[in-house]
């Protein structure tokens, strides 16, 4: 698993959140398709519903203190990787106000610069 931020605009502090699970022993992670989640928004979460209560390798046990393999991950055959988008939705920020109260498709497109980290 990896994690972290991608920077979409430097000038405005702008950053998205990922989450890469690779695919589990049944499919080698390099041979394997990628799958780019987003949920709903904005305002949803990638990493808190659909990673954490979807189709994420885990899930939150019911005392919402510990985790439990989810029998039915996506990664088990695919290569996941969660973005939480717009910047403001998740653990994804921007230091631009403005940015929090004008979400759009252009600005959340901007993460499509991501592909480059991944092609290795």
């Amino acid at each position: 698993m990896y994690s972290g931020y991608v920077t979409v605009d430097a000038a405005a502090g702008r950053a998205l959140f990922y989450w890469l699970i690779e695919a589990s022993s049944t499919a080698a992670p390099d041979s394997a398709p990628l799958v780019l989640w987003l949920n709903g928004g904005p305002g949803c979460s990638s990493v808190g519903y659909g990673a954490s209560e979807e189709l994420g390798a885990f899930r939150i046990s019911p005392d919402g203190t510990t985790l439990v393999p989810n029998p039915y991950s996506w990664n088990k055959m695919a290569n996941m990787l969660f973005l939480d988008s717009p910047a403001g939705v998740g653990y994804s920020y921007s230091n631009t106000t403005s940015d929090l109260f004008t979400p759009g498709d252009n600005k959340t497109g901007q993460f499509f610069r991501i592909t480059y980290l991944f092609k290795c």
